[in-house]
């Protein structure tokens, strides 16, 4: 009986302390915990729908109050789901408070995911970046005993700039031509990001040549969760159908899945990018930046730093005077 006892406290003691590093691993482990908690979390708006609005006569003013009720109740629930889970479920709040069709509730809860992103900390950057580029682009940056070399802060940009160019002066990195410098390395990299998104975040930096750019990095993980993320979605889209037959959403996760696939190819949105710029070639006013590709993987981006406005900043586009043409990342086919 002591032996059983010493197998079942084994056993709890293991799944414990797998289901804590599943749930608090940077990386996102490998999806178990995520997937409990949004199966948790569907189960249990699915069960506020049909017990709120059981035995109502539907689209009576007693009916449409309720159901608008457990709608807000509801998309407040999924959008903590896509904070507490983030990278693959952020994205997906993202699609579907832009999907036509949704009720105006989730549309606006979960519209408050396309401006928050935690950011990614640095070592899973700088780890992120040797892995893809090699140790050799990074190595005269970081001293992976601990300390930085070259990796700043940055308060003022243009400052962090020119100090990156006097120091990629001295730089003795071996180049070839890529079409645009052939950097292999960079001389200086910002430890604090510029902007973080669901899927990656990017950083200013200054290649071995000089060139200041602008580095989009993915969050690490992303791809090891795709196939368990997307299955728990697909789960849950064809079990709400059951639940509610009227309600279809089951189309949603191909489409999702199509975009996502092509968004995590960072190669394939450089292409992209090169096309949208070659389309536009003829009128000056607008700019693509040019993709370095020798800094360029699938899941590093590696392009020219392009200084603008944006388009909701009216006073800064007041200032700027007559036409500015801000780039946007085009997601072409």
């Amino acid at each position: 009986m002591s032996r059983v006892r010493a197998v079942a406290v084994a056993a709890t003691a293991g799944s414990a302390a797998f289901v804590a590093w599943d749930a608090n691993d940077r990386k996102g482990g490998v999806g178990v915990t995520r997937a409990v908690t949004a199966t948790a979390t569907a189960a249990l708006i699915a069960a506020d729908y049909k017990l709120r609005l059981a035995g109502m006569e539907k689209n009576s003013p007693a009916f449409l109050a309720a159901r608008h009720e457990v709608h807000e109740r509801s998309a407040a629930r999924l959008l903590r789901l896509c904070e507490r889970n983030g990278g693959l479920y952020t994205k997906a709040g993202q699609f579907i408070s832009t999907a036509s069709g949704m009720p105006a509730p989730y549309q606006r809860h979960l519209s408050k995911l396309q401006d928050s992103a935690r950011p990614v900390e640095w070592s899973d950057v700088r780890e992120m970046v040797a892995a893809e580029l090699s140790p050799r682009a990074v190595e005269h940056l970081v001293n992976f005993g601990g300390n930085d070399v070259g990796v700043t802060n940055a308060a003022n940009p243009d400052e962090a700039a020119a100090t990156a160019v006097k120091r990629s002066a001295g730089s003795r990195m071996d180049e070839q031509s890529d079409g645009v410098s052939g950097s292999t390395s960079f001389s200086e990299f910002d430890r604090e990001p510029i902007a973080a998104a669901s899927l990656a975040q990017v950083h200013r930096a200054v290649t071995s040549a000089g060139e200041e750019v602008a580095v989009k990095v993915q969050r690490p993980g992303l791809r090891r969760q795709f196939d368990v993320d997307l299955a728990t979605m697909r789960f849950i889209t064809k079990a709400v159908c059951v639940a509610f037959p009227t309600f279809d959403f089951s189309f949603l996760v191909p489409e999702f899945r199509d975009r996502l696939a092509r968004e995590l190819d960072f190669t394939w949105e450089g292409r992209s990018c090169e096309r949208t710029g070659k389309a536009l070639a003829d009128d000056a006013r607008m700019v693509t930046p040019k993709i370095h590709w020798s800094l360029t993987t699938g899941r590093v981006l590696t392009m020219e730093y392009v200084r603008g406005v944006k388009v909701d900043d009216g006073p800064g586009l007041r200032a700027a005077g007559e036409f500015i043409f801000i780039y946007v990342w085009v997601i072409s086919e």
